[in-house]
């Protein structure tokens, strides 16, 4: 029977990517078979006794107790010690993004130092390394896992310099390595900033007041031989002007008299101009609840007049356009003259 030793299996968390490593006897016709499946197999060693591949671990994985299973030639190749193929899928360590405040004082009481950053459920420890010194209160995670808070001080006599804070979990710990986000420095003093101060600059702030007037003069002078005359007269207006005169051709229509008029009332509409006796028909612009009666003309041409009835009109300005067609052309021709409503009426 042919049979495989994993070596560097590890814990893995969701979203990583870790490389197993096999040696046996079956390794080969393993590693041929992984490739055919499409696995991501990085090495076959030459005598065919040991394979490489990475292991990918989504970030949704379930959290348990998995195995690593080789087949060859549709056999399973089994492993010398079957513990040493499992590997648990766990939750990803902890990551920091910030971390405030980063000086702390020796001798001082105790502050409030908060962590952001990701991956802090379940967190179970903090501490400073190195932990000489230091003093850390109970931890406190957000429901999101996101922020990190706990109470610290430095013992008087503390060594001054930079140190690691490190969050464990279940999962793991978060780096140890100094990085801007994870690093406290002790000091023995923390400086405050000091008052800007700089010479006056002449700039006196004022309220929005206007300024007070301040009047100059008379001012004397030698004459200069200009002599101020008065402004020349003005041209006299030669433009010729003239009222309108009034010149129309043709038929048209230059009043209306109509009386008030409620939504529901009825009335008489007279449309005055001249040349109206081609008058064919009279629409009320616009039109909507309004009927048009039956035209009356004047022998003279130069009135119209007909009846209108009102069905829930609106209120607001109309026009009346009255249209006919010349007895001399074939072409039809219109006039229109608004009137108003009344404000309470249409």
């Amino acid at each position: 029977m042919r049979d495989c030793v994993v070596l560097d299996l590890p814990r893995a968390a969701g979203g990583t990517v870790f490389t197993a490593v096999v040696i046996g006897e079956g390794a080969e016709e393993a590693a041929r078979a992984l490739i055919e499946a499409g696995a991501n197999v990085n090495a076959v060693a030459a005598d065919g006794r040991s394979l490489t591949l990475s292991v990918t671990v989504a970030a949704n994985a379930a959290q348990t107790l998995r195995e690593l299973r080789l087949l060859a030639g549709g056999s399973q190749v089994l492993f010398t010690d079957p513990a040493a193929a499992l590997f648990r899928v766990s939750a990803p360590v902890p990551v920091f993004d910030s971390m405030t405040p980063t000086v702390l004082q020796v001798g001082a009481p105790a502050v409030t130092l908060k962590i952001s950053g990701r991956n802090f459920q379940n967190a179970t420890q903090v501490r400073v390394s190195p932990p000489a010194g230091i003093t850390v209160s109970a931890l406190s995670i957000n429901g999101t896992g996101t922020e990190a808070q706990f109470t610290i001080s430095a013992a008087a006599g503390a060594a001054t310099g930079p140190r690691a804070v490190i969050l464990a979990t279940p999962a793991g710990e978060s780096s140890a390595a100094l990085t801007p986000a994870n690093t406290l420095t002790l000091v023995n003093t923390i400086l405050g900033a000091a008052p800007i101060v700089a010479p006056e600059l002449g700039v006196v702030v004022q309220d929005n007041a206007p300024a007070p007037t301040q009047s100059f003069g008379p001012f004397v002078s030698p004459d200069v031989g200009v002599l101020v005359e008065a402004a020349p007269a003005a041209p006299p207006d030669n433009t010729a002007r003239a009222t309108n005169v009034g010149v129309v051709i043709g038929p048209f229509s230059n009043g209306v008299q109509v009386p008030p008029l409620t939504p529901t009332s009825t009335g008489t509409l007279v449309i005055s101009g001249a040349g109206l006796g081609d008058v064919t028909a009279v629409q009320i612009l616009p039109p909507a609840n309004v009927t048009v009666g039956t035209l009356t003309i004047a022998p003279d041409g130069t009135r119209v007049t007909t009846p209108l009835t009102l069905s829930g009109a609106s209120a607001g300005i109309r026009g009346a356009q009255s249209t006919g067609v010349s007895p001399t052309a074939p072409d039809s021709w219109s006039s229109a003259t608004p009137f108003p409503a009344n404000t309470t009426a249409m």
